[in-house]
């Protein structure tokens, strides 16, 4: 009875890992950018920014063709500076982040090309110009690629701060388990891999893998497999390594 219970508690876990398998699987292929960088396809979120800023740039051509001033001896050069500008500004939806200084000093930009408009009718064509620098930022924001300091600071002050040391300070804060977690980040691997890695045997490794299995950073495939990162745990390690990145600048 006792060996029946056992098989089936084998079974249980690996009908578990199969679905967070699956689960983690169907969530990379929701959001390509999840994905470590040695799976993703580069060419395709090229491709994909490229439609995007093409059809950014539509809508300008749209948008300023028909709300510019109809009648007026400056309207092609203006039509073709704004063009410029806003091309220019496009162009940031290809990056992976846009700083705010970046947008700040395009704002100023346009603030100039106002500051030296000839006629009182030319404001009509810097409403249509700042809608349009508008919508582009706003898309920046939706991409979570762009976000102001006061966004930033609001981020912070929604931060519960024992939820995330729990759930994500604490399981990493092991320099073994980061050994593990960016071990594992790469490609699956074994329990004997990870030892050899770490440099731990025994209970001591499997203390360290089992407290990154229980915050959810890794899982194990087919109950008794090889250890490979979720979802979470890529996030984790990604943020870890954008904040490094950031500190030695």
């Amino acid at each position: 009875m006792e060996e029946k219970d056992r098989s089936l508690r084998d079974d249980l876990d690996e009908i578990r890992a199969d679905l967070d398998e699956i689960r983690s699987t169907i969530s990379r292929l929701v959001d390509p950018s999840l994905l470590p960088e040695t799976t993703s396809s580069p060419r395709g979120r090229t491709d994909l920014l490229e439609v995007m800023v093409s059809q950014v740039m539509d809508d300008v051509e749209d948008g300023l063709s028909r709300n510019m001033v109809k009648r007026c001896d400056l309207k092609e050069p203006c039509r073709a500076t704004f063009t410029t500008f806003l091309q220019k500004n496009a162009s940031l939806l290809e990056r992976d982040v846009v700083r705010e200084e970046v947008i700040i000093t395009n704002q100023s930009e346009l603030d100039r090309l106002r500051d030296t408009a000839p006629y009182d009718k030319c404001e009509k064509c810097f409403v249509e110009l700042a809608r349009l620098f508008g919508r582009q930022v706003r898309l920046m924001r939706s991409l979570r690629i762009y976000s102001t300091t006061v966004d930033k600071r609001q981020e912070i002050l929604e931060l519960k701060e024992k939820d995330f040391v729990n759930e994500v300070l604490e399981p990493i804060s092991s320099y073994h388990r980061l050994q593990i977690i960016k071990a594992v980040s790469t490609e699956p691997r074994s329990f004997s891999s990870l030892s050899e890695i770490t440099e731990l045997k025994g209970g001591n490794l499997l203390f360290h893998i089992q407290r990154l299995l229980d915050a959810g950073m890794m899982l194990q495939r087919h109950g008794r497999g090889d250890y490979m990162i979720t979802e979470k745990g890529f996030k984790v390690l990604k943020g870890i390594s954008d904040v490094h990145q950031l500190l030695k600048h």
